[in-house]
């Protein structure tokens, strides 16, 4: 019984599948279709939306804009008028050693003049260089300057800047010479400190704070005391600043530079007249010295 029953529903049952199967495909499609609408429409919602709410934020920002240019200003007013403040007394005190310099050159000459001394020669400044390279390594510190022989430049030209020692020439072409840096290994300056007047020698070690060596054995040094060149063996000019004087922890001495090696841009090349010996210069006409004379006896 079961079977006959079950033969004449299988027509039926088919039908239903692939009616079934054709509406499954028709609402898959239908999906699709409505999902790319469904972008579209969100799409153009969203531009619209953007069109609308853009001069509304344009409109709120500006009042904030506006706030934060007005502090903006403030605070460069603010701090034009520390600076200035901060410039005024730096002329006022610059001015008050002005007048300091002019007193002791007015004085210097007068003692000079008392004494029959000859009067102290001005440096000659010979040229001025630009760096054109950084020759700092762990083992060398020399600098590349755009100044050679066919420009003036000489070994053992001291360099300086206006704040104060920057090395020598240790090399020169005919287009650039190197320079050998107060802070290298290899140098070794005669200096002297003030207000003390002891002689030491400014030994570099390549770091920035080089080493004072070969003190007097009772040094009266201070933390801050000024480093001068000495002038001493003819290499460089006597009384060229080369920095301060600071005391390490262990009780070390050295130097902190002048010189901002970081912004060194462009330098000044100076030479020092050597000081001929006596048995090297040449001996006037005139009258015999007696002293000689009786030598001769």
């Amino acid at each position: 019984m079961r079977r006959p029953f079950s033969r004449s529903g299988q027509p039926v049952r088919t039908v239903v599948d692939r009616l079934a199967f054709g509406g499954f495909l028709l609402a898959a499609v239908l999906l699709l279709l409505i999902g790319k609408a469904d972008l579209r429409i969100v799409a153009f919602a969203e531009q619209r939306l953007s069109d609308v709410a853009t001069p509304l934020l344009r409109a709120a920002a500006a009042p904030v804009g506006a706030l934060r240019l007005a502090a903006e200003q403030a605070a460069g007013w603010w701090d034009t008028t520390s600076r200035n403040a901060e410039l005024r007394a730096e002329n006022a005190e610059l001015l008050r050693w002005k007048t300091v310099a002019e007193q002791l050159a007015a004085e210097n000459a007068q003692l000079r003049e008392a004494l029959a001394m000859k009067p102290a020669t001005p440096m000659p400044v010979e040229l001025a260089a630009r760096v054109v390279a950084d020759g700092k390594g762990p083992f060398v510190d020399t600098l590349l300057i755009d100044a050679g022989s066919d420009d003036g430049v000489r070994q053992g030209m001291a360099a300086i800047t206006h704040e104060g020692l920057v090395g020598r020439v240790l090399s020169v072409g005919r287009s650039s010479a190197r320079l050998l840096l107060v802070t290298d290994f290899n140098s070794k300056i005669p200096v002297r400190i003030e207000p003390s007047g002891d002689p030491a020698i400014l030994a570099g070690d390549n770091t920035d704070s080089p080493a004072l060596a070969f003190l007097p054995f009772d040094p009266r040094i201070g933390d801050g005391d000024l480093v001068l060149t000495s002038g001493r063996g003819g290499g460089l000019p006597a009384g060229l600043p080369v920095g301060r004087v600071v005391r390490e922890p262990q009780g070390e001495l050295r130097v902190a530079s002048f010189i901002d090696w970081r912004r060194l841009d462009l330098v000044r090349l100076i030479l020092s007249p050597p000081v001929a010996a006596p048995e090297d210069e040449p001996v006037p006409d005139g009258p015999s010295n007696p002293i000689d004379e009786a030598s001769r006896r």
